[in-house]
């Protein structure tokens, strides 16, 4: 990084450390003052149609992504742009409503009187024009199409006549430059250079710049038509070191980004050089436009200043260091990769000049004042919230801060995404109970172990195999291990890794459920909608009671991988608890359970995860209770169902826009009928429906930062208040059917229809329908 880069990196650096202390913060270096953070431009006004004949009239508008400054409502207004020229027009039709008072020709001894109007020289109207001509459906329109133009005149009549036309003394330039700066102009246009040869500089004309630097003035100037390696000797005044960073060499480039021949490269003024169209057509004196094409980087200079003058109106408090950083940061690459010596930073991108540049920070409560801190991350919806987060389209009031402390009204939902739903995994339904070795043993006392592990390409013939390859390609190294024993009077333990703690609890209803013929809990997941079975580590005990009943303990525990796509796209290595406790008893005909659980997550939220500055959450605590029941209705029907009610609390995270306005409650259930004996013996018919975990009340907070007095850069504090309940509501409806075809040998069927999957109101409904042969009654 060379000199003059670091310097203006420091610039930004010193602005955003004092924005993290809540004090006036800006540009450094250069005499450049200082400047508050820049609040948030208002929305942008009802969109109109900018892309006009008036607009491609020049296709360098088109060149430099001027149009998206446009459709933010970005005109120029309000901001006043020097000419300093050989005079210009100030009654043409294209400009006269954009001309600002106190033009002046500095001349007083010209032949005929001083007059801003030059009738030999279209020069400065053109240049005038290209930053300001009026959208007033003729000919052209200017960069900033309603900046105000100061003209000021300064060419010698002594010097006219020659091959090279007229020329200014330093003397002149230097006084135009003291004008403009005390008559109100924020930009300074210079598109006069040196003749070839002439490297003499007046000091006056260097003190002059510098203070036009430190009154906060941004210079820009041409680099020259001499084909030359280096800018002219005037325009390499900007690498004064009272200078830098507040004045740009503009070079010309085609409309293919080509440098033309006779532009000045970026040479020794590379850090502070960057290049502009120059082939347009350009308004010439007495209310006339150029029927042809005029060149030069006199002409790509405006352009820039004009660029300039719409950032100078979107952020205000900008100083003219960062002005012409963001300009230089935000331009786009050409030729050599990075900074070169032909074309500086590149070619002028408004649209990307309007934008963040570098880490974007929001600002988040901390004891008393402000925490910067960097927006990073996102938010992944998924499992319980569905669809919540779809709403926030109208999020577009959050204030975001980029590394020169200008305010942005970005939409939060760009950080939100909704996960797509799971879908309904063959892979996980096959590895059920197909392609498992496993080994058991009874140990002496009634103990009993069991080993085993996944292997599909054992018992499915390869024909089967094939389409789910990839899916089963690592059931090989997935192990599963259970024991089981009773410890007398009625309690029995058990361990296991690979099964889940519900498969452990031998319940009444859980029980009956099992018998019910369906799988559409196998095909979409684990218990709580986000725990996969395999990573699990689970332990349980359970005690028979004299009357009948049962009590339980459980609990288990894994880790699971989440990737969160925001950034730089990283999985979320999170991890789950859980602790159970259920009571099963046989009530007047029917199995009754009640069960209540404690589910501990870290860095997810019921299996939605987040990252950075939005973190929901370092995690959350979920008490979840059940009641669950089951019955015979006759000797050849079953109905079982079961009803869960969950509350979360967040753990708030350190850093975060997140607050937890209040609990979190969810629900999820399901109802199942089975017949027995419907079209022959020995045959079930089965019919459920169910609904995973959802979120169905409560609200989370994006608490920010925004400027509450622009002028002293003082904070105040909003909050945006989301509804975490979804849209949507998966239902899962499911027909079974089951019959004995050959000895224990069963055909099974099974219709699953899945309405809203993931709890997303959009998503398309899902079908599976599953017909497979498998060993065993129809009854356990």
């Amino acid at each position: 990084m060379t000199a003059v880069t670091t310097c203006r990196r420091a610039a930004a650096t010193l602005a955003a450390a004092a924005l993290v202390g809540c004090a006036s913060g800006g540009g450094g270096g250069g005499g450049g003052g200082s400047s508050p953070p820049s609040p948030p431009p208002p929305p942008p006004p009802p969109a109109q149609n900018f892309d006009t004949a008036e607009y491609r009239f020049n296709t360098s508008l088109g060149e430099i992504n001027a149009i998206a400054a446009y459709n933010q409502g970005l005109t120029g207004d309000g901001v006043t742009v020097a000419v300093i020229d050989h005079g210009l027009d100030q009654s043409h039709i294209d400009l006269n409503a954009n001309i600002a008072p106190g033009g002046v020709d500095l001349i007083a001894t010209r032949p005929g009187g001083a007059s801003l109007f030059n009738p030999d020289s279209s020069h400065g109207t053109s240049v005038a024009g290209i930053i300001a001509a009026e959208k007033n459906n003729f000919g052209p329109h200017g960069v900033a199409f309603e900046a105000h133009i100061l003209g000021i005149r300064i060419e010698d009549p002594t010097t006219c006549g020659g091959p090279l036309g007229c020329d200014e003394q330093d003397s002149d330039r230097a006084a135009a430059i003291d004008y403009a700066v005390a008559h109100g102009a924020t930009v300074i246009n210079i598109s006069l250079g040196n003749a070839p040869g002439d490297t003499t500089i007046d000091p006056v004309l260097v003190q002059a710049m510098r203070n036009a630097v430190a009154n906060d003035v941004l210079i820009v100037l041409a680099a020259g038509n001499n084909s030359a390696g280096d800018p002219n000797a005037f325009a390499l005044q900007a690498l004064d070191a009272q200078v830098l960073g507040g004045a740009l060499i503009v070079g010309a480039v085609d409309s293919n980004g080509a440098m033309f021949g006779f532009s000045d490269r970026a040479g020794v003024a590379r850090d502070v050089y960057l290049v502009a169209p120059s082939r347009v057509r350009v308004l010439q004196i007495n209310d006339a436009i150029s029927s042809g094409f005029g060149n030069g980087t006199s002409f790509a200079a405006p352009h820039v200043a004009g660029a300039a003058a719409l950032l100078r109106e979107l952020f205000p408090n900008l100083t003219a260091i960062e002005v012409a950083d963001i300009l230089l940061e935000s331009a786009r690459d050409l030729g050599a990769a990075g900074v070169d010596n032909v074309f500086g930073w590149g070619l002028l991108d408004i649209a990307a000049a309007i934008q963040p540049i570098g880490p974007v920070s929001a600002g988040v409560r901390a004891g008393g004042g402000v925490r910067m801190v960097e927006i990073a991350g996102g938010v992944l919806a998924a499992g319980a919230f569905g669809d919540a987060f779809s709403g926030l389209g109208d999020a577009d009031r959050v204030t975001f801060f980029d590394r020169y402390d200008r305010g942005f009204r970005l939409r939060l939902s760009d950080r939100v995404t909704t996960a797509a739903p799971a879908p309904m995994s063959i892979e996980r339904f096959i590895r059920q109970d197909v392609g498992e070795i496993g080994y058991s043993a009874t140990l002496a006392g009634g103990g009993r172990f069991y080993f085993g592990h996944r292997d599909p390409g054992v018992t499915i013939p390869e024909a089967a195999r094939a389409p789910f390859e990839e899916e089963l390609a690592g059931e090989r190294e997935t192990p599963r291990a259970r024991f089981d024993t009773r410890l007398g009077d009625g309690v029995e333990m058990s361990a296991a890794v690979g099964f889940s703690s519900d498969a452990l609890i031998h319940s009444g209803p859980a029980e009956r459920r099992a018998r019910a013929l369906f799988v559409a809990d196998d095909l979409l997941g684990g218990t709580y909608g986000f725990v996969a079975d395999r990573d699990v580590a689970s332990a349980a005990v359970s005690r028979r009671l004299p009357g009948g009943g049962r009590v339980s303990l459980a609990a288990s525990g894994g880790d699971y991988d989440i990737a969160v796509p925001f950034d730089d796209v990283r999985a979320v290595d999170a991890s789950y608890a859980s602790f159970t406790a259920s009571y099963a008893t046989r009530l007047k005909g029917a199995d009754v359970g009640l069960e209540a659980a404690l589910l501990v997550e870290r860095d997810s939220v019921l299996g939605a995860a987040s990252t950075g500055a939005f973190r929901l959450g370092d995690g959350a605590r979920t008490a979840l209770f059940s009641l669950e029941a089951g019955r015979a209705l006759s000797p050849d029907m079953e109905i079982f169902g079961r009803a869960s009610l969950g509350v979360t609390a967040l753990d708030e995270a350190a850093g975060s826009l997140v607050r937890a306005d209040d609990a979190l409650t969810s629900s999820a259930f399901n109802l199942s009928l089975v017949r027995y004996g419907v079209f022959r013996d020995g045959d079930a018919v089965g019919l459920g429906v169910s609904q995973p975990l959802r979120v169905e009340a409560g609200t989370l907070g994006f608490e920010f930062a925004t400027l509450a007095d622009p002028a002293d850069g003082d904070f105040g504090f909003q909050t945006l208040r989301v509804p975490a309940s979804p849209d949507g509501r998966e239902l899962d409806l499911e027909l079974s059917y089951r019959t004995s075809v050959i000895g224990r040998l069963t055909l099974e069927g099974n219709l699953i229809h899945r309405r809203d999957p993931g709890h997303l109101a959009a998503a398309d409904d899902e079908f599976a329908a599953i017909l497979r042969l498998r060993t065993g009654g129809v009854r356990n």
